[in-house]
């Protein structure tokens, strides 16, 4: 049973670590950064930072859910054309 949970959360980090995901994420870092920065704090640069992020999180929970088997035991599979005696 551990092992389905070092799976699992290998492929959860996975989907945060991939390149399409660590781009957008340090796009959001640098806005809220530049939220961080100015003064009158611009609402449109957190909003934008949080938006992108939920981007990111909404991306690798939908991958890890799709790639992730279902749990329970496993199904026996029948060869085509197969025929028992």
């Amino acid at each position: 049973m551990d092992h389905l949970y070092t799976v699992n959360a290998f492929v959860l980090d996975r989907q945060f670590t991939d390149l399409f995901a660590v781009i957008p994420g340090v796009a959001s870092g640098i806005m809220f950064l530049a939220w961080l920065v100015q003064r009158p704090h611009n609402v449109g640069n957190l909003q934008l930072a949080l938006a992108i992020l939920a981007v990111v999180v909404l991306n690798a929970t939908t991958g890890f859910s799709r790639s992730t088997p279902p749990s329970g035991p496993p199904r026996r599979s029948r060869r085509i054309g197969s025929r028992r005696s």
